[in-house]
């Protein structure tokens, strides 16, 4: 059976349920402790604190229920703000997110507070965005100064300025108002009185903006390329030359660097289009420094040397050169351009089935290119050839790079005091200078030195160097050790007398000639090793008597010997590999015309 209720008791119940719900004007201050702020945001004289933002969320559900309408309405307003602050702000869909996340934690606080609310509510609301357009200085100053003091210091609008020039077309047509900062303290009737009395401001028409002159880094850039100065070295000569009363532009050093490093990039690009329409012999030769392997890459033909790249690797294995190599002429397009590879004789360059050469020919095949012509370094097939006939000559077996023969060891312990007890001849010899390495200079000077002994039984006045260094007996090392020796100690002369007369003789003729392809200089040098079967074996193994594939091209790698060097200079103060490489084009390329 049913129940029914009498009408006075439904109406009894429904009082009882409506007094039991809490009303959204009732419930929208319950457990507040921040006021409610009923001002508009864009009223205020600084960044406001989250709890300000609180109080006017709350405050804005008298006039509007809905969250996110109220968002929207406090983004409206900061934004006024911050065009009135003067300080770029963020999107305002980021400000209207940033609300969103403040107002659900203070949600998250209500229901389990972790501590006081004006502590953990108490920083300031910054939609400030650091990296826009600022419109002068001051505007930083006052945001740093805000920041410091947590919002307790703002501005008033009693005094008015000008706007810089440069400024101005950064401007919105709004009220443009000098900040004086004030302490926020003082009472708020003063700071909206002073509000009330915004008038605009037009700032007078100014003048043709004047650009700052540039300073010329042409001269710079031409000390870099010239020589091995870093850009600071040289923005140091230029201020030095400034003082000194010559007048040439004295430009900073980032000004310096980024100019030398644009030389480099354009000279860079123009290779890209440019290599790629002659006919190249490819040129390579690596130095370790410390944990790393630095490669040079170097083109040379009849008429140019160009250095193209220096490439830092992590070892330096074949393999790990070959990479290295074959990105280098990826780059630059220069598959099609490579008729000849030069380069040194060591077992890493030259091995049969793991030799970078050996990679490199594969690779032209692998492309349908018809393979380079190897040619090995004609001064490192002379230097095997000495080798072998001065280990035959002075029974000793020397291995590279040591020199551990012991009729030189006189001669190093006591290379000074037997230089100055030298008797020297009053006959000047006029060598040219043939503008190559210092040790080359030194070995073709005691060559000449040796012929006049031949010729007049008597040295000419010999000018003495340094020894050549025993830690890398390389190329000519061995051959000046031989002649010095042979000058300085006469009890070791008899025993010295062939292997000098040998070096001075073809060797050596060969060795300071221009080092192309002729059938005269292989005709000379055979006959000259016929008696040391080893060093013949050696000069018909390595010596190319084929022509080259490239007319009158050198057949030396001494243009990577010398690029080699130069990198050593540039690695200690290169930071990366991409300056490295592009400091290395830009002030290393060599034109032979």
């Amino acid at each position: 059976m049913s129940f029914k209720k009498s009408s006075n008791a439904i109406s009894r119940n429904s009082q009882r349920w409506e007094n039991s719900l809490i009303r959204f004007e009732k419930n929208k201050n319950r457990r507040q402790e921040i006021k409610q702020v009923d001002k508009n945001l864009n009223a205020f004289c600084r960044i406001p604190k989250k709890t300000v933002i609180i109080g006017r969320y709350n405050s804005l559900a008298n006039v509007e229920k809905s969250k996110k309408a109220r968002f929207k309405i406090i983004a409206d307003e900061l934004l006024d703000l911050w065009t009135k602050l003067n300080f770029p702000s963020i999107a305002k869909t980021s400000i209207e997110r940033k609300v969103e996340n403040l107002l659900k934690n203070y949600s998250k606080f209500l229901k389990r507070p972790n501590g006081k609310v004006f502590v953990v509510f108490g920083q300031l609301f910054d939609i400030t965005n650091p990296n826009g357009i600022w419109l002068s200085v001051e505007d930083k100053k006052l945001y740093a100064l805000q920041q410091n003091s947590n919002g307790d210091v703002g501005y008033t609008t009693e005094k008015k300025t000008n706007i810089h020039p440069s400024k101005i077309s950064l401007l919105k047509p709004v009220t443009v108002q000098k900040k004086s900062v004030i302490n926020a303290s003082e009472s708020d009737t003063t700071i909206s009185s002073l509000e009330g009395d915004n008038e605009l401001y037009h700032p007078e028409t100014p003048t043709k903006r004047l650009r700052k002159v540039k300073c010329q880094t042409k001269i710079a850039v031409d000390m870099i390329e010239k020589t091995s100065l870093s850009s600071k070295k040289t923005t140091k000569v230029c201020e030095i030359l400034v003082k000194s009363g010559i007048d040439i532009p004295a430009p900073s050093q980032s000004a310096v660097y980024k100019a030398s490093m644009k030389s480099a990039e354009r000279l860079e690009a123009k290779y890209m289009t440019t290599l790629q329409k002659e006919n190249w012999c490819l040129h390579f030769d690596g130095k370790k420094f410390g944990k790393k392997e630095a490669q040079v890459v170097v083109l040379s033909n009849e008429t140019k040397e160009v250095r193209v790249a220096v490439i830092v690797l992590e070892n330096g294995k074949s393999v790990t050169i070959f990479e290295g190599i074959k990105e280098i002429l990826d780059r630059f397009y220069l598959w099609n351009s490579i008729k000849m590879i030069v380069c040194d004789t060591t077992n890493v360059n030259t091995g049969k089935k793991n030799g970078i050469v050996h990679y490199l020919q594969s690779c032209f095949e692998e492309k349908c290119l018809t393979p380079p012509q190897y040619v090995g370094c004609q001064h490192h097939v002379l230097d095997l050839i000495l080798k072998h006939v001065m280990n035959e000559l002075l029974v000793a077996k020397a291995i590279s790079p040591h020199i551990p023969y012991e009729i030189f060891s006189d001669l190093i312990t006591d290379f000074q005091n037997l230089k100055q007890n030298f008797k020297q001849s009053g006959e000047k010899m006029k060598i040219p200078n043939i503008k190559w390495r210092d040790d080359m200079q030194y070995l073709y000077e005691l060559g000449q030195y040796f012929k006049y002994y031949q010729k007049h039984n008597v040295f000419p006045y010999i000018n003495f160097r340094v020894l050549p260094s025993l830690s890398n007996a390389r190329w000519n090392s061995r051959a000046i050790l031989a002649l010095l020796t042979f000058i300085l100690l006469p009890n070791h002369r008899a025993k010295l007398l062939q292997v000098c007369q040998f070096i001075c003789s073809a060797w050596y003729e060969v060795w300071f000639s221009d080092q192309r392809f002729r059938n005269n200089n292989f005709e000379c040098l055979e006959e000259s090793v016929k008696p040391f079967k080893t060093a013949h074996q050696c000069l018909k193994k390595h010596w190319v008597k084929e022509d080259s594939a490239i007319p009158n091209l050198k057949r030396s790698n001494i243009c990577a010997e010398r690029a080699i060097k130069e990198v050593k200079d540039l690695y200690s103060f290169c930071k990366n590999e991409r300056t490295l490489n592009l400091k290395f084009i830009s002030s290393n390329v060599k034109l032979n015309n």
